[in-house]
């Protein structure tokens, strides 16, 4: 910061005070803040008639521009049997320098990424507290260490949502299996699967699928079959519309196709012996005359058709 001397009266000799304990005897000096905080500034100015002095109170004003941190962390084991040693691992932003866990059985440790061994069956909570200069904050995850005698063999449990609805489908699948499980397995009944605790899997074609899971851990696995579990319907629907719907001829119109449910193949007829097979096609009428329109779209599940009678007007 540069501080400039405005005195008046011809000053020869100047003494500052910076308010952070550093002076300077320049005319106009430049000093750094290196610490927050507000500071008071006093210049002393004399000649040989003699000298005078201007404080002002508070007027260097230096924020910091670290923000308070926000705790996170992970753990390397949530699950296991007694003893168990887990690795916890600081996640948090900010730039904390200080750390407190606790590890919900009456424990604690200040390293950065402490390592420690429960050695009692139970559910251990576990919190931790980061702070730097400019604040706190602190995480708890609730049941998150799971310690016992010996782990049970899973017992495979999920649900769905939605479990019905028009292609395409998409699905989220909860795990709700009992027993700790390590890993998981899905199929979802069209050839595909996968091994996330909770996927999220679209459906292309219509059909009934049945889902299955198979969890496991260190002990066993276990499976679960819902058959016909996932109902996806066609919602094939022919639709269109044509711009301009009349006019004096030749009358060229564009159709836009406006069907809803993937059809892959179209087939338009123009009341005057035309068609196309193209999506959304440019045909010229012309001849005058009142022109019934249809369109017939279709994928490998369904067909449909739209009809409009006496939709193109063409006049002189």
């Amino acid at each position: 910061m540069c501080i400039r001397d405005r005195s008046t009266g011809a000053p020869a000799a100047w003494r500052w005070t910076f308010g952070d304990g550093s002076g300077s005897r320049e005319k106009n000096p430049v000093h750094t803040y290196n610490e927050s905080g507000q500071y008071t500034v006093t210049l002393t100015a004399s000649n040989a008639n003699g000298s005078n002095a201007l404080t002002k109170s508070r007027y260097i004003v230096v924020s910091s521009t670290q923000s308070g941190p926000v705790a996170n962390f992970s753990a390397s084991h949530v699950t296991g049997k007694a003893p168990l040693t887990v690795s916890f691992t600081d996640q948090s932003t900010g730039a904390p320098d200080s750390w407190k866990w606790a590890f919900g059985d009456g424990n604690n440790s200040i390293e950065k990424n402490p390592v420690y061994t429960y050695n009692k069956t139970g559910l251990y909570s576990v919190t931790l507290a980061v702070s730097n200069e400019n604040g706190s904050n602190s995480l708890t995850r609730t049941g998150y260490i799971a310690v016992s005698d010996a782990l049970n063999t899973p017992v495979s449990s999920f649900s769905a949502s939605p479990s019905s609805g028009n292609v395409p489908l998409t699905v989220s699948f909860t795990d709700q299996s009992t027993g700790a499980p390590g890993s998981w397995r899905w199929t979802f009944g069209d050839g595909s699967n996968s091994t996330e605790k909770n996927p999220v899997h679209i459906y292309n074609k219509s059909g009934l699928y049945s889902v299955a899971l198979t969890t496991s851990n260190e002990n066993g696995s276990n499976s679960l079959t819902r058959t016909g579990y996932i109902a996806v319907s066609n919602s094939l629907t022919a639709a269109f519309s044509a711009s301009p719907a009349s006019g004096s001829e030749p009358l060229t119109v564009s159709f836009i196709d406006k069907s809803t449910g993937s059809p892959d193949a179209w087939r338009w007829t123009f009341g005057d012996g035309g068609s196309s097979t193209e999506k959304n096609p440019v045909y010229t009428y012309n001849r005058t005359g009142q022109y019934t329109v249809s369109l017939t779209v279709n994928n490998s599940e369904s067909t449909s058709s739209e009809t409009r009678s006496r939709y193109i007007i063409v006049s002189k």
